[in-house]
């Protein structure tokens, strides 16, 4: 089970580290932008509730890997920055298996491993990584984060926020960090992440 659970995780991870990875030069320009005001939009088979005041970077997106910014980062027509600046992203794994992704035990175990903390990095590298925190809860196990390496979205998003978990028996990573200058506190971070989860949650039962 916990060799299992060590490779489902990490796996997952790199999913969501490799398509982060894929967007070093590509920010800050934003072309072919939908700015249509949906509240909802499509990340593989599930569906995310944007914030307001949020919306997607198209351009950056892909098939299961979604970023979602400011409104106002994207297009000098919104007037307003929403009352909290971060970046969120969404990564869909394949279908989860029925018991989930374990227990948070084996997991924190898995994510503190060589294995997990390279998949973890950015760049890679173990080291520069520190994972801070693990909070299991009963919708997702919640990860602070400090990664040193390269970001695309500034060095307000070195310290952030990941949620691992099963929304509409898939598994997901959803993340949150603050955008170029601006740092997201801890508790802002994980207020701000556990909103975005639950309504991800209750937009695919």
């Amino acid at each position: 089970m916990y060799t299992w659970i060590s490779k489902a995780i990490v796996g997952l991870l790199v999913i969501s580290l490799a398509a982060c990875a894929s967007l070093e030069g590509a920010l800050p320009s934003f072309s072919g932008l939908s700015l249509a005001g949906s509240k909802t939009e499509r990340v593989g088979p599930l569906k995310i509730v944007l914030p307001a005041d949020y919306c997607p970077d198209t351009s950056s997106s892909k098939d299961r890997f979604s970023v979602v910014l400011p409104c106002k980062a994207l297009s000098n027509e919104v007037d307003d920055w929403p009352s909290y600046i971060a970046v969120f992203t969404t990564s869909v794994g394949e279908k989860a298996p029925p018991y989930g992704l374990g227990r948070a035990s084996a997991i924190e175990a898995a994510l503190r491993s060589p294995e997990g903390r390279t998949a973890i990095s950015r760049s890679g590298n173990p080291r520069s990584v520190d994972v801070l925190g693990i909070w299991p809860q009963s919708e997702a196990l919640y990860v602070r984060i400090k990664d040193t390496s390269t970001t695309p979205f500034g060095r307000g998003y070195t310290e952030h926020w990941r949620a691992l978990s099963v929304v509409g028996g898939q598994s997901v990573v959803v993340t949150v960090g603050g955008y170029g200058k601006n740092q997201l506190s801890e508790p802002d971070g994980l207020r701000v992440l556990q909103r975005f989860v639950k309504r991800m949650k209750d937009a695919n039962p």
